[in-house]
């Protein structure tokens, strides 16, 4: 029998009021397209108080380019692209509660933070975030019986990660420290990321991390996005994510498909078609899904709501509906 399933997302915090960095820079960028487009102009000068750039970055970058309105719909959703490129520091609290008809309600969450160290030139940052491998970006998010188990089963990272610079167009970001769980597991973390300018109509952004951990050897992490902006207020998105563990003969796949609509400053829609699947015997999908997201900033600059009603087609039930 389907099921509904409803992603009630009743509280997002997202504090900025460690983003001086990205908030210059976005202000900058903003003031340099104002000079020859009133529209951004008045845009920026509305709320112009505020320090949190996620908020002013849309409607900022709707008329000043391709580049700058892909950023900020990362920023805007708190995509983990735009927080690993960010240089500044940040801290993101997440909490989900998810109805499902039958099962009744389940929570779950994510936390991520980083600080960067004084007198380091913003070289180097202490990280404190919760397993990516847990969190609800996922086909089928982990869920608990409360929000108090939700965050007590999960498992942390706690280190400290540096920026190497940029080499021909590369970013590089090394990390050192432990993974929290029921043990202490020490790991190493490598990033590489770059954006590629392919025409005046796609970009494309390519990130990868290595992973070691003392107990379970090296996992693999990879992601490729190529965005399209079209009109004014629309972005496509086509993103294929893969990642191998060790202790794994496969690959765990994903190909998402996404529309972003930003409404206006202060709320946004995301239509979504995904396929999940691994790589072994061949190659093939284990679960569909249809997915509207939508976000809306519900509280001064900080606090997000979001509701993500889906469907899924899995292959455990035979691909039937699960609503």
């Amino acid at each position: 029998m389907p099921k509904l399933i409803l992603l009630l997302l009743p509280i997002w915090l997202y504090s900025a009021t460690l983003l001086a960095d990205a908030a210059t820079s976005d202000k900058t960028a903003a003031a340099a397209s104002s000079e020859s487009d009133p529209a951004v102009e008045a845009t920026a000068t509305d709320g112009g108080h505020s320090v949190f750039s996620v908020l002013d970055g849309p409607q900022q970058y709707i008329s000043s380019g391709f580049l700058g309105f892909s950023k900020s719909v990362d920023e805007f959703f708190s995509d983990e692209k735009a927080e690993y490129e960010s240089n500044g520091s940040y801290i993101r609290l997440t909490g989900d509660s998810v109805f499902t008809d039958g099962d009744g309600w389940g929570f779950s969450g994510s936390t991520r933070a980083k600080l960067v160290l004084p007198n380091t030139q913003r070289k180097l940052r202490l990280v404190f975030e919760s397993d990516p491998e847990q969190e609800r970006e996922g086909p089928q998010p982990k869920l608990d019986s409360n929000p108090i188990d939700a965050a007590e089963k999960k498992a942390y990272f706690a280190g400290v990660e540096g920026l190497l610079g940029e080499f021909e167009h590369w970013r590089f970001r090394p990390g050192i420290g432990l993974k929290i769980n029921r043990k202490l597991d020490f790991f190493l973390r490598f990033r590489a990321s770059r954006k590629y300018s392919i025409n005046d109509d796609w970009q494309a952004y390519l990130g990868n991390t290595l992973y070691w951990f003392y107990s379970t050897g090296y996992r693999f992490d990879t992601r490729l996005d190529f965005d399209r902006k079209f009109g004014d207020h629309k972005l496509f998105r086509a993103s294929t994510t893969a990642r191998r563990e060790e202790l794994n003969d496969w690959w765990d796949l994903a190909q998402v498909f996404s529309i972003t609509h930003s409404i206006d400053r202060k709320q946004a829609l995301v239509y979504l078609a995904g396929a999940y699947g691994v790589s072994e015997p061949n190659a093939h999908a284990e679960d569909y899904r249809l997915q509207m997201r939508y976000r809306r900033l519900i509280h001064s600059d900080y606090l997000f709501m979001e509701m993500i009603p889906q469907l899924q087609y899995l292959q455990e039930n035979d691909f039937d509906p699960v609503f």
